[in-house]
Protein backbone atom coordinates (compact mmCIF):
# COMPACT_ATOMS: atom_id res chain seq x y z
CA UNK A 1 0.00 0.00 0.00
CA UNK A 2 1.17 3.52 -0.80
CA UNK A 3 0.84 6.48 1.54
CA UNK A 4 -1.67 9.15 0.67
CA UNK A 5 -1.70 12.75 1.86
CA UNK A 6 -4.61 13.49 4.18
CA UNK A 7 -5.65 17.13 4.42
CA UNK A 8 -7.83 18.77 7.05
CA UNK A 9 -9.92 21.87 6.28
CA UNK A 10 -11.01 23.57 9.51
CA UNK A 11 -13.86 26.05 9.27
CA UNK A 12 -14.50 29.17 11.30
CA UNK A 13 -17.32 29.88 13.69
CA UNK A 14 -16.01 31.38 16.92
CA UNK A 15 -16.49 29.02 19.85
CA UNK A 16 -17.98 26.44 17.47
CA UNK A 17 -14.43 26.07 16.15
CA UNK A 18 -13.44 24.34 19.36
CA UNK A 19 -15.27 21.30 18.02
CA UNK A 20 -12.13 20.83 15.90
CA UNK A 21 -10.45 19.65 19.10
CA UNK A 22 -12.96 16.81 19.42
CA UNK A 23 -12.42 15.85 15.78
CA UNK A 24 -8.64 15.81 16.21
CA UNK A 25 -9.00 13.71 19.34
CA UNK A 26 -10.85 10.96 17.45
CA UNK A 27 -8.46 11.10 14.49
CA UNK A 28 -5.51 10.69 16.86
CA UNK A 29 -7.15 7.72 18.59
CA UNK A 30 -7.82 6.08 15.21
CA UNK A 31 -4.18 6.65 14.15
CA UNK A 32 -5.27 8.82 11.22
CA UNK A 33 -2.24 11.03 10.64
CA UNK A 34 -2.85 14.45 9.10
CA UNK A 35 -0.39 15.60 6.45
CA UNK A 36 -1.54 19.19 5.97
CA UNK A 37 -3.99 21.60 7.60
CA UNK A 38 -5.71 24.76 6.40
CA UNK A 39 -7.79 26.90 8.71
CA UNK A 40 -10.08 29.90 8.78
CA UNK A 41 -10.67 32.04 11.89
CA UNK A 42 -10.98 29.70 14.91
CA UNK A 43 -9.93 26.90 12.56
CA UNK A 44 -6.64 28.77 12.21
CA UNK A 45 -6.16 28.98 15.98
CA UNK A 46 -6.82 25.27 16.51
CA UNK A 47 -5.11 24.18 13.29
CA UNK A 48 -2.03 26.33 13.83
CA UNK A 49 -1.63 25.12 17.40
CA UNK A 50 -1.99 21.49 16.38
CA UNK A 51 0.36 21.85 13.41
CA UNK A 52 2.99 23.29 15.74
CA UNK A 53 2.61 20.53 18.34
CA UNK A 54 0.36 17.59 17.32
CA UNK A 55 -0.89 16.84 20.83
CA UNK A 56 -4.62 17.52 21.04
CA UNK A 57 -4.87 17.04 24.82
CA UNK A 58 -2.18 19.67 25.43
CA UNK A 59 -3.82 22.00 22.92
CA UNK A 60 -7.23 21.63 24.57
CA UNK A 61 -5.78 22.46 28.00
CA UNK A 62 -4.02 25.53 26.62
CA UNK A 63 -7.06 26.91 24.80
CA UNK A 64 -9.48 26.35 27.69
CA UNK A 65 -7.00 28.00 30.05
CA UNK A 66 -6.64 30.93 27.66
CA UNK A 67 -10.42 31.42 27.59
CA UNK A 68 -10.48 31.66 31.37
CA UNK A 69 -7.60 34.14 31.38
CA UNK A 70 -9.23 36.53 28.89
CA UNK A 71 -12.53 36.53 30.79
CA UNK A 72 -14.97 34.99 28.32
CA UNK A 73 -17.92 36.68 29.99
CA UNK A 74 -16.53 39.99 28.73
CA UNK A 75 -16.66 38.76 25.12
CA UNK A 76 -20.14 37.27 25.50
CA UNK A 77 -21.44 40.45 27.08
CA UNK A 78 -19.81 42.69 24.46
CA UNK A 79 -21.52 40.97 21.53
CA UNK A 80 -24.80 39.98 23.18
CA UNK A 81 -27.99 41.22 21.46
CA UNK A 82 -28.85 43.30 24.54
CA UNK A 83 -25.45 45.00 24.58
CA UNK A 84 -25.41 45.63 20.85
CA UNK A 85 -28.94 46.96 20.94
CA UNK A 86 -28.09 49.35 23.76
CA UNK A 87 -24.91 50.57 22.09
CA UNK A 88 -26.21 50.18 18.57
CA UNK A 89 -22.69 48.95 17.76
CA UNK A 90 -23.16 46.73 14.71
CA UNK A 91 -26.57 48.11 13.76
CA UNK A 92 -25.17 51.63 13.54
CA UNK A 93 -22.21 50.41 11.49
CA UNK A 94 -24.40 48.53 9.03
CA UNK A 95 -26.78 51.48 8.73
CA UNK A 96 -23.87 53.86 8.17
CA UNK A 97 -22.42 51.50 5.57
CA UNK A 98 -25.70 51.44 3.66
CA UNK A 99 -26.08 55.22 3.86
CA UNK A 100 -22.58 55.62 2.45
CA UNK A 101 -23.37 53.31 -0.46
CA UNK A 102 -26.42 55.35 -1.40
CA UNK A 103 -24.73 58.68 -0.76
CA UNK A 104 -27.19 59.48 2.00
CA UNK A 105 -24.41 60.16 4.44
CA UNK A 106 -20.68 60.89 4.39
CA UNK A 107 -20.15 59.81 7.97
CA UNK A 108 -17.34 57.25 8.37
CA UNK A 109 -17.44 54.23 10.67
CA UNK A 110 -14.93 54.42 13.49
CA UNK A 111 -13.75 51.97 16.11
CA UNK A 112 -14.43 48.29 16.70
CA UNK A 113 -16.61 46.38 19.16
CA UNK A 114 -13.61 44.77 20.90
CA UNK A 115 -9.96 45.72 21.37
CA UNK A 116 -7.60 43.40 19.45
CA UNK A 117 -5.42 43.09 22.56
CA UNK A 118 -8.14 40.82 23.96
CA UNK A 119 -6.83 37.99 21.77
CA UNK A 120 -3.57 39.44 20.44
CA UNK A 121 -1.70 39.18 23.73
CA UNK A 122 -2.72 35.56 24.22
CA UNK A 123 -1.75 34.56 20.67
CA UNK A 124 1.57 36.37 20.93
CA UNK A 125 2.33 34.74 24.28
CA UNK A 126 1.56 31.33 22.78
CA UNK A 127 2.94 31.59 19.24
CA UNK A 128 5.29 34.57 19.48
CA UNK A 129 8.69 33.80 17.98
CA UNK A 130 7.29 30.88 16.00
CA UNK A 131 7.23 30.83 12.21
CA UNK A 132 5.46 28.54 9.75
CA UNK A 133 8.68 26.59 9.22
CA UNK A 134 8.48 25.50 12.89
CA UNK A 135 5.26 23.53 12.37
CA UNK A 136 5.48 19.74 12.33
CA UNK A 137 2.52 19.58 9.92
CA UNK A 138 2.36 21.92 6.90
CA UNK A 139 -0.13 24.64 7.79
CA UNK A 140 -2.00 27.31 5.82
CA UNK A 141 -3.81 30.30 7.35
CA UNK A 142 -6.57 31.72 5.15
CA UNK A 143 -7.30 35.46 5.31
CA UNK A 144 -9.12 38.07 3.25
CA UNK A 145 -7.41 41.19 1.90
CA UNK A 146 -9.69 44.17 2.55
CA UNK A 147 -8.11 46.28 -0.18
CA UNK A 148 -8.06 43.78 -3.06
CA UNK A 149 -10.87 41.46 -1.99
CA UNK A 150 -8.56 38.49 -2.58
CA UNK A 151 -8.28 35.29 -0.59
CA UNK A 152 -4.78 35.29 0.89
CA UNK A 153 -3.21 32.01 1.99
CA UNK A 154 -0.32 32.52 4.42
CA UNK A 155 2.29 29.77 4.65
CA UNK A 156 5.45 31.61 5.67
CA UNK A 157 6.54 34.24 8.15
CA UNK A 158 5.31 34.81 11.69
CA UNK A 159 2.73 32.32 12.85
CA UNK A 160 1.19 34.59 15.49
CA UNK A 161 0.49 37.41 13.00
CA UNK A 162 -1.07 35.00 10.50
CA UNK A 163 -3.34 33.43 13.13
CA UNK A 164 -4.35 36.86 14.44
CA UNK A 165 -5.17 38.10 10.92
CA UNK A 166 -7.28 35.07 10.05
CA UNK A 167 -9.15 35.43 13.37
CA UNK A 168 -9.89 39.17 13.16
CA UNK A 169 -13.67 39.12 12.77
CA UNK A 170 -14.79 42.19 10.75
CA UNK A 171 -16.31 44.98 12.88
CA UNK A 172 -15.49 43.02 16.06
CA UNK A 173 -11.67 43.17 15.84
CA UNK A 174 -9.50 45.50 13.72
CA UNK A 175 -7.76 44.10 10.62
CA UNK A 176 -4.08 43.14 10.72
CA UNK A 177 -1.43 44.62 8.45
CA UNK A 178 1.10 42.13 7.10
CA UNK A 179 3.57 43.71 4.68
CA UNK A 180 1.46 45.69 2.17
CA UNK A 181 -1.79 43.85 2.88
CA UNK A 182 -4.61 44.68 5.28
CA UNK A 183 -5.96 41.30 6.34
CA UNK A 184 -9.10 40.18 8.12
CA UNK A 185 -10.98 36.97 8.96
CA UNK A 186 -10.76 34.54 6.04
CA UNK A 187 -14.37 33.61 6.71
CA UNK A 188 -15.30 36.74 4.75
CA UNK A 189 -14.46 34.72 1.62
CA UNK A 190 -14.65 31.08 2.64
CA UNK A 191 -16.11 29.34 5.69
CA UNK A 192 -14.17 26.10 5.12
CA UNK A 193 -10.89 26.22 3.12
CA UNK A 194 -11.38 22.96 1.20
CA UNK A 195 -10.00 24.25 -2.09
CA UNK A 196 -6.82 25.41 -0.36
CA UNK A 197 -6.25 21.89 0.99
CA UNK A 198 -6.89 20.41 -2.46
CA UNK A 199 -4.55 22.89 -4.13
CA UNK A 200 -1.79 21.99 -1.67
CA UNK A 201 -1.87 18.38 -2.82
CA UNK A 202 -4.13 16.42 -0.46
CA UNK A 203 -5.30 13.04 -1.78
CA UNK A 204 -8.11 12.83 0.78
CA UNK A 205 -9.81 15.88 2.28
CA UNK A 206 -11.66 15.95 5.59
CA UNK A 207 -13.67 19.16 6.05
CA UNK A 208 -15.20 20.38 9.30
CA UNK A 209 -18.16 22.62 8.48
CA UNK A 210 -19.44 24.82 11.30
CA UNK A 211 -21.76 27.11 9.37
CA UNK A 212 -24.95 27.77 11.36
CA UNK A 213 -28.43 26.99 10.08
CA UNK A 214 -30.19 29.72 8.13
CA UNK A 215 -31.89 31.91 10.73
CA UNK A 216 -35.63 32.42 11.03
CA UNK A 217 -36.25 36.16 10.86
CA UNK A 218 -39.12 38.60 10.80
CA UNK A 219 -39.01 39.89 7.22
CA UNK A 220 -41.37 42.76 7.94
CA UNK A 221 -38.17 44.47 9.13
CA UNK A 222 -35.99 45.57 6.24
CA UNK A 223 -32.62 44.89 7.84
CA UNK A 224 -33.60 41.27 8.51
CA UNK A 225 -33.98 40.70 4.78
CA UNK A 226 -30.53 42.24 4.28
CA UNK A 227 -28.98 39.91 6.89
CA UNK A 228 -30.77 36.89 5.39
CA UNK A 229 -29.47 37.59 1.88
CA UNK A 230 -25.91 37.90 3.24
CA UNK A 231 -26.30 34.53 4.99
CA UNK A 232 -27.75 32.94 1.86
CA UNK A 233 -24.80 34.09 -0.21
CA UNK A 234 -22.34 32.75 2.38
CA UNK A 235 -24.08 29.37 2.38
CA UNK A 236 -23.97 29.16 -1.42
CA UNK A 237 -20.24 29.91 -1.47
CA UNK A 238 -19.66 27.40 1.32
CA UNK A 239 -21.49 24.67 -0.61
CA UNK A 240 -19.11 25.18 -3.55
CA UNK A 241 -16.15 24.56 -1.24
CA UNK A 242 -17.62 21.44 0.34
CA UNK A 243 -18.07 19.78 -3.06
CA UNK A 244 -14.31 19.19 -3.11
CA UNK A 245 -14.23 17.38 0.26
CA UNK A 246 -14.19 13.58 0.56
CA UNK A 247 -15.74 13.64 4.03
CA UNK A 248 -17.68 16.52 5.60
CA UNK A 249 -18.08 16.59 9.38
CA UNK A 250 -20.85 18.79 10.78
CA UNK A 251 -20.89 18.78 14.60
CA UNK A 252 -24.31 19.35 16.16
CA UNK A 253 -23.53 22.84 17.48
CA UNK A 254 -25.17 25.04 14.86
CA UNK A 255 -27.53 26.56 17.44
CA UNK A 256 -24.58 27.86 19.48
CA UNK A 257 -23.71 31.51 18.80
CA UNK A 258 -20.11 32.24 17.82
CA UNK A 259 -19.35 34.23 21.00
CA UNK A 260 -20.90 31.84 23.55
CA UNK A 261 -17.51 30.72 24.84
CA UNK A 262 -19.06 29.35 28.03
CA UNK A 263 -20.25 26.50 25.73
CA UNK A 264 -16.67 25.55 24.82
CA UNK A 265 -16.74 22.04 26.28
CA UNK A 266 -20.11 21.34 24.63
CA UNK A 267 -18.53 22.18 21.27
CA UNK A 268 -15.52 19.95 21.90
CA UNK A 269 -17.78 17.04 22.79
CA UNK A 270 -19.95 17.62 19.70
CA UNK A 271 -16.87 17.49 17.48
CA UNK A 272 -15.83 14.22 19.07
CA UNK A 273 -19.29 12.69 18.63
CA UNK A 274 -19.49 13.68 14.96
CA UNK A 275 -16.01 12.31 14.24
CA UNK A 276 -16.86 8.98 15.90
CA UNK A 277 -19.89 8.67 13.61
CA UNK A 278 -17.70 9.19 10.54
CA UNK A 279 -14.42 7.52 11.53
CA UNK A 280 -15.29 4.18 9.90
CA UNK A 281 -16.09 6.00 6.66
CA UNK A 282 -12.82 7.92 6.87
CA UNK A 283 -10.73 4.78 7.41
CA UNK A 284 -12.51 2.98 4.55
CA UNK A 285 -11.80 5.93 2.25
CA UNK A 286 -8.14 5.92 3.25
CA UNK A 287 -7.82 2.24 2.30
CA UNK A 288 -9.64 2.80 -0.99
CA UNK A 289 -7.48 5.78 -1.94
CA UNK A 290 -4.30 3.88 -1.06
CA UNK A 291 -5.33 0.97 -3.29
CA UNK A 292 -6.13 3.31 -6.16
CA UNK A 293 -2.79 5.04 -5.81
CA UNK A 294 -0.97 1.71 -5.75
CA UNK A 295 -2.67 0.45 -8.92
CA UNK A 296 -2.12 3.75 -10.72
CA UNK A 297 1.59 3.58 -9.97
CA UNK A 298 1.71 -0.15 -10.78
CA UNK A 299 0.22 0.45 -14.23
CA UNK A 300 2.92 3.01 -14.99
CA UNK A 301 5.75 0.53 -14.33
Amino acid sequence: MYKIRIGLALGGGGVRGLSHLGVLKVLEEACVSIDLIAGVSMGTIVGGGYALNPDVEALERRLLRALKEINISRIERAVSPEFLKSKGAIQKKVNTFIREIYALSKQQMQGFVLDSSLIEDGIKDWLGGKVFADTKIPFYAVCADLNSGEEIVLHSGRLDRAVLASSSIPAIFPPVRIKDRLLTDGGAITSVPVRVVKKMGADLIIAVNLQPELARRDFSKGMNAFYQVCDMRARALNALQLEFADVVLEPAIKNIKWAHFSRAETCIKAGEEEARKKIAEIKALIKRKKRRKFFRLFRRT
